[in-house]
């Protein structure tokens, strides 16, 4: 019988140097015209910095929830739909930003928190070709730190931050080693303990943790959505769901789907490899390949280069 698979593809254009280990740059401005610094890790590109606008990509304000009580950032998570009769209570939510309250908190360095409906307002929060990731794009990038395969999935409260990672030492290489946050920052990720907004609207520890956003809903609960901690005390990295009305911090990662259409129509492939999630070289054969996740990454005469998400369903 043939082998089936499915080629589910997530292009991107990159103008740099090939499997070049630690390449950085800047990403374009976002709506409050700031630029970021970006680092590539494994087969991805990360912003270095958390994000801090104030604006969508199309010049928006986003609501500022700093001066809002806790009950009244808690309420951001829901809105009652009053075209139905009796009115009904739905996780349409609005999306606000906030600092953190510790005074030593500074917006150039921690970046402001936001609540999930920000994070995923169709505006945009993240600079054009960059987007806010996936619980997959964490995935991808846990793989390549050495996670174990049998950990990936893994949820846990965040008092068992230790269940992910902790043989691979996954936080610490994510972690910054300034403010104490006891990290080797290997690949320049550089996350800082930049605290968070709790669901129910108090802050959490100031130069403790760090938590970021991810987009993926909670499959069991529309309330909730996927996230990560980083803990000053833990060397794993704990993933979780939290009410989407949590402030965290945002971590824009390169939007691989948004340059489908600009490999120049000329352009020649002069070299095709496969490689793991985890960035390892493989047989460049999908036939003789078992069933999982793969990257296929091309380059072209004139520089370009694509990069293909490939998913084989069967062996």
């Amino acid at each position: 019988m043939k082998k089936i698979y499915l080629v589910s593809l997530v292009l991107c254009l990159c103008c740099v140097s090939q499997n070049a280990a630690g390449e950085t740059g800047t990403t374009p401005a976002d709506g409050d015209g700031i630029t970021y610094s970006w680092v590539k890790i494994g087969n991805q590109y990360w912003m270095s910095e958390n994000l801090r606008t104030t604006k969508f990509m199309n010049g928006d304000a986003i609501t500022n929830g700093y001066d809002l009580t806790a009950a009244q950032w808690f309420a951001l998570l829901v809105q009652t739909n009053t075209t139905v009769d009796p009115p009904i209570t739905v996780a349409t939510g609005t999306p606000a930003y906030t600092k953190h309250s510790d005074n030593t908190w500074l917006s150039t360095t921690d970046g402001f928190l936001y609540n999930w409906f920000a994070a995923t307002d169709s505006r945009k929060v993240c600079p054009t070709g960059w987007k806010v990731p996936s619980d997959g794009d964490f995935q991808i990038l846990e793989a390549y730190l050495g996670m174990p395969a049998g950990e990936i999935a893994l949820v846990g409260t965040f008092a068992n931050t230790a269940d992910r990672g902790v043989s691979a030492t996954v936080g610490t290489k994510l972690k910054s080693a300034d403010r104490s946050f006891a990290g080797t920052n290997d690949f320049g990720f550089n996350g800082l303990p930049s605290g968070c907004r709790n669901p129910t609207g108090a802050f959490g520890l100031f130069n403790g943790d760090m938590w970021l956003w991810a987009t993926t809903e909670n499959p069991d609960n529309n309330n909730q959505a996927n996230r990560r901690v980083l803990r000053k005390t833990v060397v794993g990295i704990n993933r979780d769901y939290a009410a989407k009305s949590g402030g965290f911090s945002i971590r824009c990662v390169k939007d691989l789907a948004t340059s489908i259409d600009k490999i120049s129509a000329s352009a020649k492939a002069v070299s095709t490899k496969i490689y793991t999630i985890s960035g390892a070289p493989v047989r460049n054969n999908m036939e003789t390949l078992a069933k999982g996740i793969y990257v296929k990454k091309t380059v072209y005469d004139n520089g370009q280069i694509s990069i293909e998400k490939l998913i084989k369903k069967q062996d």
